[in-house]
């Protein structure tokens, strides 16, 4: 949470674009996951679930927080329902 004022204030976009980068950098992992066969033929990625979030938001409410889903989950597989 932040208390730097508004999503207009210099210290939100600081805070902001540092957010972008993380999730910038969040790619990487994700495509070297991509990248790894499983034996079934399904990817690293496809049998995983990563989230990433911030807490960037002014106040106290939790309303518009930015949140990010990646990979299947093991749905493609059917590990996902054991």
């Amino acid at each position: 949470m932040t208390h730097f004022g508004t999503k207009t204030s210099d210290a939100y976009k600081q805070l902001a674009w540092r957010d972008e980068q993380i999730y910038d950098l969040f790619a990487t992992p994700c495509d070297k996951m991509q990248a790894v066969r499983e034996p079934d033929g399904t990817t690293l990625l496809d049998n995983s679930l990563i989230v990433i979030e911030s807490s960037l938001r002014t106040g106290h409410t939790r309303r518009n927080l930015p949140i990010l889903f990646a990979g299947g989950g093991g749905a493609e597989s059917g590990r996902a329902n054991t």
